[in-house]
């Protein structure tokens, strides 16, 4: 019987569609089993909040669906938080990690502007983004309300962790996921967010090189 092919799951973040991914759909090597689905919640036409529970029990199903024991999590910004929940709580599912600009530990300060900065912002303006102000609200209270600092020893996959050099609380981030996951690596990226769309030619290079190892 031949073995089925690793299956990747790609994470995307808050505004992003699955779709941003495609850089990396046509990056990975051929033949692998590739997933890049929607966050629950966060999809434009859900009519529920994001939940990170909900959200990382959709993943966790998602080897069994495609008939594997394990799988590689590549996560954006809230993706990546949901990855890393996922992998500190189930590592017995996540094969390799890559994770970039998850928000871990916010400044309350920037939660507080970002509430604040939904809350003027039309529908409107929301909805032309995909987006819609109870999404938004849900998924910060949901970064408010983990402490996912403290899970972070909890993760045993072998972890990649991609920060970008122009912003400095991602850096503080990345720098903390690093030193926390006892197997994981730090690479830096010029740029601040998206590094996934925005340098898309250097991060892939950094994920096939990590997942194929």
């Amino acid at each position: 019987m031949v073995a089925p092919q690793p299956l990747v799951v790609l994470l995307h973040g808050l505004g992003e569609w699955p779709t941003a991914w495609q850089p990396q759909l046509d990056a990975l090597p051929s033949g692998w089993q590739i997933a890049a689905p929607w966050l629950r919640g966060l999809k434009p036409t859900a009519t529920e909040p994001f939940d990170l529970l909900a959200a990382t029990s959709d993943i966790a199903a998602l080897p069994q669906q495609h008939g594997v024991e394990r799988m590689h999590l590549v996560g954006d910004q809230l993706g990546a938080l949901v990855a890393l929940h996922l992998a500190a709580n189930h590592p017995e599912l996540v094969d390799r990690l890559v994770v970039s600009g998850a928000p871990i530990t916010p400044p309350r300060w920037v939660l507080g502007m970002q509430r604040l900065a939904t809350r003027l912002t039309s529908e409107r303006k929301l909805a032309a983004r995909g987006l819609s102000r109870e999404r938004i609200l849900s998924a910060n209270r949901a970064m408010a309300e983990l402490d996912l600092a403290g899970q972070l020893s909890a993760v045993t996959a072998p972890t990649l962790v991609i920060g970008g050099r122009a912003e400095k609380t991602g850096m503080a981030a990345a720098r903390l996921i690093a030193a926390k996951v006892a197997e994981s690596r730090l690479e830096l990226l010029p740029g601040g967010t998206h590094l996934h769309t925005s340098h898309a030619h250097d991060f892939n290079r950094l994920v096939v090189d990590f997942l194929t190892a």
